[in-house]
């Protein structure tokens, strides 16, 4: 299992990659999987400096990852007050489309084989599966 407290600074986003890819399972997954885990890691951490600690440099996001035999679980938690993730729009939407940003949660939806939130008294967590079959 790997576990990171990242501080609130985009520059942690370059902490992930060399962080998962020196799990000892890493090599074993496919270049795809490698992939969209890294694109739909970053993505989350992302989403968790940016819009749940909002930029607040006393936070942090935590992150852990296990590399099961059936199954990767990541957990991306920020300390933030959370959101409703009913009220994220579509950015498929033909009046967004042209938008510059607002892709990530639809991303990691695509990648990921189950997305779940979850709001706690610390902070917003959203926990993301990939199956290894």
């Amino acid at each position: 299992m790997l576990t990171l407290r990242l501080p609130t600074l985009i520059a942690s986003i370059r902490a992930i990659e060399p962080a998962l890819s020196g799990l000892p399972d890493w090599p074993q997954l496919t270049g795809s999987m490698q992939h969209n885990v890294v694109l739909a890691t970053t993505e989350l951490v992302t989403n968790a400096i940016i819009h749940g600690n909002r930029g607040e440099a006393h936070r942090s996001v935590h992150v852990s990852v296990e590399l099961g035999t059936d199954e990767i679980v990541i957990v991306v938690t920020d300390e933030g007050q959370g959101f409703d993730v009913e009220s994220v729009p579509d950015p498929t939407s033909p009046a967004l489309r042209e938008r510059e940003g607002g892709r990530g949660l639809h991303t990691v939806q695509r990648l990921a084989d189950a997305l779940t939130f979850e709001h706690t008294e610390s902070g917003h967590s959203v926990t993301i599966r990939f199956h290894r079959t």
